[in-house]
């Protein structure tokens, strides 16, 4: 779509390392693997974009007080990636996986972060 433009991602859920790198460490340290990564997508004619992306609402086997098998992660912990991003110009991705929710009400209830200009939407119908 963007033929010179690349983003290079990681993508997971903070702390489940069963459910991609971000769960693998704290995200200053994921960055400097990342970043050596998006290195080796540079091209002379293609600007690289390094991007975490946090999966801000998992689905879940079980459901939560109001029904939608979803378990949503902390403002704190979607701040220490946003921390992260900004310091070093990447893109910070917010995953939702909706269960039973509907995408635009968990959207609505992210809007703080994504009003930011460094911060993306990713819809993950589970």
């Amino acid at each position: 779509m963007f033929p010179s433009h690349r983003i290079v991602a990681f993508y997971g859920e903070a702390g489940d390392p069963s459910l991609g790198v971000l769960g693998d460490g704290p995200p200053a340290q994921l960055w400097s693997r990342l970043s050596k990564l998006a290195a080796s997508y540079r091209q002379p004619q293609v600007q690289v974009l390094p991007a975490f992306e946090l999966i801000a609402y998992v689905a879940e086997s079980t459901p939560d007080a109001n029904g939608s098998y979803t378990a949503r992660v902390s403002d704190t912990t979607i701040a220490s990636y946003y921390r992260v991003v900004t310091e070093h110009h990447g893109l910070l991705t917010l995953d939702i996986q909706p269960g039973r929710s509907s995408f635009l009400a968990d959207a609505k209830n992210l809007s703080y972060w994504l009003a930011k200009p460094d911060v993306a939407l990713g819809l993950d119908p589970e």
